[in-house]
């Protein structure tokens, strides 16, 4: 965000341009966080050897959809990564990688 200055210059805002620091005190957690239940929607591309990948992995979907878009969905509380095309279930894996 600019404000005008007085030769009709733009300069920066300077609260803006303020870093924030957390306090010496503060406990900072390092164990994981839980996963909300719930799903998450992804739209990949699949690739021209039929994947796409998805959270640092590959999942075979199928080379007919090279080139198109699907949509993902992954579904924390039952563990399912589904695969739509055109609105239909096209593949469903069970996703394990969620920790409980």
């Amino acid at each position: 965000m600019c404000i005008a200055g007085s030769a009709g210059l733009l300069r920066p805002n300077i609260a803006t341009t303020q870093t924030s620091t957390v306090a010496a005190h503060f406990p900072i957690p390092t164990e994981l966080l839980p996963i909300a239940a719930g799903r998450v929607t992804f739209i990949r591309m699949v690739t021209p050897h039929g994947n796409i990948h998805l959270l640092s992995q590959t999942f075979w979907i199928g080379k007919r959809l090279k080139g198109q878009y699907v949509k993902a969905v992954l579904d924390t509380a039952h563990g399912y990564l589904t695969v739509y095309v055109q609105g239909r279930i096209f593949k469903r894996w069970p996703y394990r990688f969620l920790t409980k």
